[in-house]
């Protein structure tokens, strides 16, 4: 139930991950998802094996305030 109650708690308006998937999608075929979704979980976490997908990020910078030309005005976001 851990995967469903995550899958049911997800920000559905947040964007896509690396995966092409759009949150909404998730959350609205919860239902139909979250088995098969443990199921790959479980095998994963008991083979010790991950998709390199999943040790993927995104890296985006966002603008905090002043010179826009100074790096240490943005701060760094990575999207798991």
């Amino acid at each position: 139930m851990d995967v469903f109650n995550e899958l049911e708690n997800l920000k559905t308006k947040s964007g896509i991950g690396p995966d092409i998937l759009l949150p909404i999608f998730l959350h609205v075929c919860r239902f139909v998802l979250f088995l098969p979704i443990t199921f790959l979980f479980k095998a994963f976490l008991n083979n010790s094996c991950f998709s390199s997908i999943w040790k993927s990020t995104f890296m985006n910078q966002i603008f905090k305030k002043g010179d826009k030309s100074l790096t240490s005005n943005y701060r760094t976001i990575l999207l798991l």
